[in-house]
């Protein structure tokens, strides 16, 4: 596998709230791109993982940002990828944007507020349903 590093697409940041606001919305959205076969006819599949993480109070949003992590993996055209397969890509991800998350708010109110790993249990039936959309039109197309 080969990854390149997660970049910051966009973010926001307002530094003027003040830390006792309560926080009322802390939302972190996981969104996968999966690709057709790479076109030199190797079995290299081209993966992305967006992150989005808003938090608001009910005035305002104070936060916002947008990562993108991109992968290359080669995968044989018997083989599936495996719900437990994508979650790795999805918590390599959200590790590479906890970090880039420290980074954007160090010395400012929100420092104290981490980045919770994904949920498996919660993501496997989009991360399934993702796959499954896959094999049945993407790398359909890709094996053709």
């Amino acid at each position: 596998m080969h990854e390149i590093p997660i970049e910051i697409k966009e973010s926001f940041f307002d530094k003027s709230q003040k830390e006792e606001i309560e926080f009322y919305n802390d939302t972190l959205d996981y969104i996968l791109g999966i690709s057709p076969k790479s076109p030199d006819g190797k079995s290299i599949y081209y993966f992305n993982v967006w992150i989005e993480r808003t938090i608001s109070n009910r005035v305002a949003k104070i936060f916002y940002a947008k990562s993108v992590s991109y992968f290359s993996v080669m995968i044989p055209d018997d083989e599936n990828p495996s719900v437990e397969f994508f979650y790795a890509l999805i918590s390599k991800s959200n590790e590479d944007f906890a970090k880039q998350f420290y980074n954007l708010v160090v010395g400012n109110f929100l420092e104290s507020h981490k980045t919770p790993p994904p949920n498996l249990q919660q993501l496997s039936p989009l991360i399934q349903s993702c796959i499954d959309k896959w094999n049945m039109s993407v790398r359909k197309i890709s094996m053709n």
